[in-house]
């Protein structure tokens, strides 16, 4: 991934963090791979996911989540302003 990553832009940094039981590469020089994989061992992986914004994203997906659930999948009003209404109620 950090390699597809890489070849598309060259200063893109990749934000999904390798498995926990990732091991660093050996090389000589690091790799931002291997500087994510010291800083989980280092810190913890929950530390580098908050730190990368991996629970911001998660709190929209479940409020998101939330609302599909609360109003369904689609709104029920008939009119445009009916739907704006019953959109407002749900959040």
């Amino acid at each position: 991934m950090y390699q597809a990553v890489r070849n598309k832009n060259k200063a893109a940094e990749v934000i999904v963090h390798p498995r926990v039981s990732a091991v660093i590469s050996g090389n000589k020089k690091w790799t931002q791979r291997d500087r994510h994989v010291h800083k989980i061992r280092t810190d913890g992986v929950y530390e580098w996911r908050r730190e990368s914004g991996y629970y911001r994203q998660s709190k929209v997906e479940n409020t998101f989540y939330l609302y599909k659930t609360t109003i369904g999948r689609k709104l029920r009003a008939r009119t445009e302003q009916g739907r704006e209404v019953e959109a407002k109620i749900g959040c």
